[in-house]
């Protein structure tokens, strides 16, 4: 039986880190057929492939979104991904402050399946209080934590202080 299972395991790992190099080779040969690749298979290992499936867990935006053209699909994660890099470099350079949940409105908008909110702040910190506006995208499962009066830690771009970035709730 072990020896049947060893098989087994070798066997999966043999077969990732082929799809690994075939990932890799068309990164160096082709860079614009990369993302699309990657999407294509963290869909497949997500078992996201069939839109019913995902309404069938309760989300409504997932399935929209795995119903979209691949284009569209790409063009919400390289968006989600350039507000990532943003926060990335919000939270490296960024001032510490803390942030107090005044008012969450959606957007109308979902980026990779997950709703988007703008979330209005009062920032306490830099010497001063101010109110300000942060758009994000909240997964449903976090959406309780950003209630009106939740305390998170954040980060103000020093050179724009409207430019805010919400990290992780206090308290």
């Amino acid at each position: 039986m072990r020896k049947w299972l060893d098989r087994k395991i070798e066997a999966y790992q043999e077969k990732a880190f082929k799809k690994y190099e075939e990932m890799h080779q068309t990164h160096t040969e082709r860079p614009e057929t990369f993302q699309p690749a990657m999407l294509n298979a963290m869909q497949g290992a997500q078992g996201h492939y069939n839109p019913a499936d995902a309404a069938a867990l309760s989300s409504p935006e997932t399935a929209q979104f795995l119903g979209e053209p691949q284009a569209e699909q790409l063009r919400q994660m390289q968006e989600l991904q350039a507000h990532g890099q943003r926060m990335k470099q919000l939270w490296d350079n960024g001032t510490d402050v803390e942030l107090t949940v005044t008012a969450v409105e959606p957007t109308g908008i979902t980026l990779g399946g997950q709703r988007q909110f703008a979330i209005q702040v009062q920032v306490n910190g830099l010497g001063d209080t101010y109110a300000a506006r942060c758009v994000q995208v909240i997964p449903d499962p976090m959406m309780h934590t950003y209630g009106v009066g939740a305390r998170f830690q954040g980060k103000v771009d020093p050179t724009n202080r409207a430019d805010v970035g919400i990290f992780q709730k206090l308290g």
